[in-house]
């Protein structure tokens, strides 16, 4: 058992280390749990219109056009458009009739709120520096799952001691209920946290993505520019709208190269010579979408590179189906669930390891006070203190 000499200190000082940070992400993901959800029914009202019967929907570029002249001046990074006829377009902020081009209303308010979360759960508000520590915190939820389960082991296999180490016990004291409680939670949701911190290192460090490659067989991509940790699009430059002839382009390709879709988005040009991006997404498996990207030339709307799922090693389809697994939605509704659970009972660990961790701490800096200021005991070596006896006092 010599490792639980040297695994106890390391635990303890990364979660007081780390705690903060990982209580914060903890709460961020859960409000993140279910977010779609949520959104879709505030915005129900304006997202679904009627379709006319035998109608077509007008070209992207006059719906547009469209948009632009009902709010000029407005910042448009992409168009999401949906197969079921009686969608609206989102155009930015806005949701359009794709029939008539009229503005049937604007997204609600909860997208921007969901939009900051998910910024703070990530960047933690800031840059570069919020971004090192929210990638951190991956790696620091793997090694605390991992030396948890083996702290958590008992020193004797057998039943009695399992069932206290599973099941919580509200009778036990105060400290010692709580420490039941952070063991339980732990071993209960190991197999979560260690899915959710793996995701998350995948997706904020290269060799961890190269390791997924690697264990799918398949080699990694190469290495890209590291993130500043700043919103998407925040400050490019506006550059014109795509050419008509890159819309019709894009709408036929999407019928001939994607037949079955169920949403495309289309981001627009951040700048002069930048190319239409356009991602097909397809049911799959479970939750987890078939996503392929059509690139075109935003200016005659040719052919740049056309990605189809299909097509993919098995490495760029795990990497995709990454943050589906992070939080959750590739198993739908029960996969919410389970990464709301998640996100919850690493908020209770944290709090909880923060707790014990900080008056384990306070208890051991008393202990050494309270030796240090008490007075030594008479007769001890170098006090000069002699012991009162009839012969060192006179006594007869």
């Amino acid at each position: 058992m010599h490792s639980r000499k040297f695994l106890f200190p390391a635990h303890l000082a990364a979660g007081l280390i780390a705690g903060t940070v990982l209580f914060s992400m903890a709460c961020s993901g859960l409000l993140l749990a279910f977010a779609p959800q949520i959104t879709a029914i505030a915005e129900r009202g304006v997202s679904r219109v009627a379709a006319p019967p035998g109608a077509t929907p007008l070209p992207p570029g006059e719906l547009l056009a469209k948009v632009r002249q009902a709010f000029p001046g407005s910042r448009i990074e992409s168009m999401a458009f949906e197969s079921d006829p009686s969608a609206a377009i989102l155009a930015g902020s806005v949701y359009l009739d794709p029939y008539s081009g009229t503005v049937s209303g604007k997204a609600s308010p909860l997208r921007g709120y969901f939009r900051s979360v998910e910024h703070w759960h990530r960047w933690m508000g800031e840059g570069k520096r919020g971004k090192a520590l929210t990638d951190a915190s991956a790696l620091v939820v793997l090694f605390l799952v991992l030396s948890g389960l083996r702290l958590w082991l008992p020193r004797a296999f057998t039943r009695a001691a399992f069932r206290r180490a599973l099941i919580p016990d509200p009778a036990l004291p105060s400290r010692a209920g709580q420490r039941n409680l952070h063991m339980t939670l732990g071993a209960w949701s190991g197999g979560l946290l260690l899915v959710s911190g793996f995701t998350g290192a995948v997706m904020a460090y290269p060799w961890a993505e190269s390791l997924l490659f690697s264990l799918m067989g398949s080699q990694a991509p190469p290495a890209r520019k590291a993130s500043d940790g700043e919103r998407p699009g925040a400050g490019a430059a506006t550059a014109p709208d795509p050419d008509p002839a890159a819309w019709d382009s894009l709408r036929m390709r999407a019928a001939d190269q994607v037949p079955v879709w169920r949403s495309l988005v289309v981001r627009l040009p951040g700048k002069t010579g930048a190319p239409l991006m356009a991602t097909f997404e397809s049911p799959g498996f479970a939750g987890f979408s078939r996503r392929s990207r059509l690139t075109l030339d935003a200016r005659t709307g040719s052919l740049l590179k056309w990605e189809p799922f299909e097509g993919m090693s098995a490495g760029r389809k795990a990497r995709s189906w990454t943050a589906a697994l992070h939080t959750g939605r590739g198993f739908g509704p029960l996969g919410q669930i389970a990464a709301a659970l998640a996100a919850f009972t690493l908020a209770m660990l944290a709090w909880t390891g923060m707790s014990l961790g900080l008056r384990r701490v306070y208890d051991r800096i008393r202990s050494r006070v309270r030796r240090s200021s008490r007075p030594p005991p008479l007769g001890a070596p170098g006090t000069g203190n002699r012991r009162t006896s009839p012969r060192h006092t006179g006594a007869r």
